[in-house]
């Protein structure tokens, strides 16, 4: 590929060859045939509109609070920008939905699975995916930095004077819950406070409502064999306000007996008792940029995949407070 690219010789698709020449760019060549990045297509010759892919069309309707400001920064930079969205769900069939002459390029938005994301890569067609990275397509991708948010809380909770912390969430989730897992636990291998025999987690299955049950057994144990923690990082603020019930439940006073911080900053966080020290996921503005991603990738079809990565506020709020001393 890269001799015929080189030589201009047929065979080589465009998307190969503004690749191919880039890199050579990249390595110092230089008498090239032909520069990197001419005669890409731009949106007014593609189409006149973007798909975007709900992979579960039950939890990213508008009823939610995370999904739905996702869709709107989405709906509303696509309006901005002059260009039109067609909102389609997992169970549709993309070659059945779509008008693929008029298609400028597909923001996902969540999970796919590994069926659709080969159904995709027919339509060679630049891609964005939102809050989710797949290694089976090539693909920019748009995060919160929950890696570094993560970390911020639980540094916060260290220097509180919390020595005995819990991350409570599902690792096998999604990437987002992974990655604020790894946060937590680089927060604890920094200050010495990470157990490798716990490794300081309650894991649950979030997607079955039978994980409170099985946390609220966890606390009965736990507080038997008197091996409760100080402070609960959860994985979102969903997690944090069915913790906080749980707790209630047992009678354990919030923050005097327990700390307790979550993720997203839901706009039920700020009224739950106590009230949620979370980090703010600018939920509008990671749509509105998986749209200013796609416009730049349509005319720049030659640079590689790119994640950005979105930094995150902590708000600390009345569900944190120094421990109890022992």
């Amino acid at each position: 590929m890269v001799s015929k690219t080189l030589n201009r010789k047929p065979g080589v698709n465009k998307r190969t060859r503004e690749k191919v020449i880039f890199t050579a760019k990249q390595l110092g060549y230089s008498n090239l045939p032909y520069t990197a990045g001419e005669n890409i297509e731009t949106n007014e010759n593609k189409g006149d509109f973007i798909a975007v892919l709900l992979a579960n069309f039950r939890y990213q309707s508008k009823h939610s609070n995370y999904w739905s400001e996702i869709i709107d920064g989405i709906t509303e930079e696509a309006k901005r920008r002059g260009t039109g969205i067609v909102i389609i769900s997992e169970s549709n069939s993309l070659t059945n939905v779509l008008n693929v002459s008029k298609l400028m390029g597909i923001i996902i938005v969540g999970y796919i699975s590994p069926e659709l994301c080969m159904e995709i890569k027919q339509f060679n067609t630049p891609i964005v995916l939102v809050d989710h990275e797949e290694p089976l397509l090539e693909a920019d991708s748009i995060f919160m930095d929950n890696f570094d948010g993560l970390l911020k809380i639980t540094n916060y909770l260290i220097a509180m004077g919390h020595n005995k912390l819990i991350f409570v969430g599902d690792l096998n989730y999604s990437k987002s819950f992974y990655d604020r897992w790894l946060g937590f636990r680089t927060s604890l291998e920094k200050a010495n406070l990470y157990n490798s025999k716990s490794q300081n987690i309650f894991t649950l299955n979030y997607t079955s409502a039978g994980w409170i049950e099985e946390f609220d057994h966890w606390i009965e144990s736990a507080k038997e064999k008197n091996k409760l923690p100080s402070a609960f990082v959860c994985a979102n603020d969903n997690i944090a306000h069915n913790i906080i019930d749980v707790l209630k439940r047992h009678n354990f006073k919030l923050p005097e007996d327990f700390s307790i911080t979550g993720y997203d900053n839901l706009d039920s966080s700020s009224y739950v008792v106590p009230s949620l020290t979370t980090c703010q996921v600018f939920k509008k503005f990671l749509g509105k940029r998986a749209v200013s991603k796609m416009f730049w990738r349509i005319k720049h079809q030659e640079y590689y995949p790119e994640k950005v990565l979105i930094n995150g506020e902590i708000i600390i709020r009345d569900s944190v407070a120094p421990p109890n001393p022992e």
